[in-house]
């Protein structure tokens, strides 16, 4: 769908006081939110993407485009996988990060989704090289329901790779994380670059 050359934007959102220097803003933003539905943060919006005119118009607004929302996080250095011992992987860097999903300091091993709605979730996980035992991977919501679990055998010695997606109904503010497990015997590794990304896909 595609923006109009001009949005008359001069009524505040519900539950702003009239009178603010940012109610364009806020129309504007309910307008998208209307229009692709999907929710636009306030940082993802700003005068600089718009001009205002004095009688109140937004014009040239249609450079905008429909707001991705999303993030993925993946490994930066190796992680060492005690054997049978379920394991969340720690995330230490992101490739992208479009609304704070994710936190590189605190609790860096979930992915928030931070408003209710449908979310696709991608997990890549890379073993390193060892013959012999079952490699598992599973999507965990709020480190108790396991909404995935992938299982693969490394029956030659070959670096193992599990790669999958799907799409979940979740509540404001669940969260996610990658677990991973293995019965080789002892420890192996996890090779740089797994990772666990979700989008916002829309609905509830």
């Amino acid at each position: 769908m595609a923006l109009p050359q001009t949005l008359d934007a001069t009524s505040p959102a519900p539950g702003d006081s009239p009178g603010q220097g940012d109610d364009q803003i806020r129309a504007l933003k309910l307008y998208i939110q209307d229009a692709f539905g999907v929710p636009v943060a306030p940082t993802e919006l700003t005068a600089a993407a718009f001009s205002i005119t004095a009688a109140g118009a937004v014009t040239a607004v249609q450079s905008l485009r429909y707001p991705m929302v999303g993030a993925k996080a993946t490994t930066a250095t190796i992680q060492t996988i005690p054997n049978a011992a379920p394991t969340a992987v720690l995330f230490e860097t992101e490739e992208y990060d479009t609304s704070t999903l994710h936190d590189l300091a605190v609790s860096n091993q979930r992915i928030t989704l931070t408003f209710a709605s449908y979310w696709e979730v991608t997990a890549y996980v890379e073993w390193s090289q060892h013959a012999g035992g079952t490699r598992q991977a599973t999507i965990r919501k709020n480190g108790a329901t396991n909404l995935r679990v992938h299982r693969q055998d490394a029956s030659a010695n070959n670096i193992v790779s599990q790669h999958f997606t799907e799409t979940f109904l979740f509540a404001a503010n669940d969260w996610v994380d990658l677990v991973v497990e293995h019965d080789f015997g002892s420890a192996i590794d996890l090779t740089v670059g797994t990772f666990l990304s979700v989008r916002y896909v829309g609905g509830t």
